[in-house]
């Protein structure tokens, strides 16, 4: 069965939906500041948008890691099966570790550029972060939100909140269904 192709959402579509709520984007000069600031202001909340659009599991090096951390735990077997549950608590750990590096990444930069626009505008009071996911299929939505919650609280205190969301497309060959949950 050929994959159902889903529109995957971009900036300028997250505009509208932020308009509607009363708010603003930051900076109408992004395009040509130095500084790199966030996305929205809406009331005293500073808003960065993160869009996940890679599958993260297409990168080679994340790929060779993966196959040496289950390597051992299906030998003999065509297809490995990725469940972290086969693995033991330092593996699961190195797993996550493993899996969780587009999402550092983008609370890295975020957390930056929230303190940017924070410090341009005094009149903010609160920053949140606001993953979408377009494209990170391995991830499901419970693991997502783990993830980043993990990320923020390990790496950060200048994001008040977290916002994750996106489109999830599940199929058995027969029954077929879209997801998009916000939390």
């Amino acid at each position: 069965m050929q994959a159902f192709p889903i529109r995957t959402l971009t900036e300028t579509d997250i505009d509208g939906i932020v308009e509607a709520t009363g708010g603003v984007r930051a900076h109408l000069d992004a395009d040509l500041r130095g500084e790199v600031g966030a996305d929205y202001v809406l009331g005293a909340t500073v808003i960065e948008l993160k869009l996940l659009d890679e599958e993260g599991f297409d990168k080679p090096e994340r790929q060779a890691k993966l196959a040496a951390l289950f390597r051992g735990t299906q030998p003999n077997r065509p297809v490995v099966v990725l469940d972290e549950e086969l693995l033991s608590a330092s593996e699961q750990r190195e797993y996550r570790n493993t899996i969780e590096q587009p999402v550092k990444s983008v609370v890295t930069k975020a957390k930056k550029q929230l303190v940017q626009t924070r410090s341009e505008k005094p009149e903010t009071s609160g920053s949140v972060l606001w993953i979408f996911n377009n494209g990170y299929t391995a991830l499901d939505h419970d693991m997502l939100e783990a993830l980043a919650a993990n990320r923020i609280r390990q790496d950060t205190s200048n994001i008040d909140g977290v916002i994750v969301s996106g489109c999830y497309y599940h199929s058995d060959g027969y029954d077929s269904v879209f997801l998009w949950p916000c939390s």
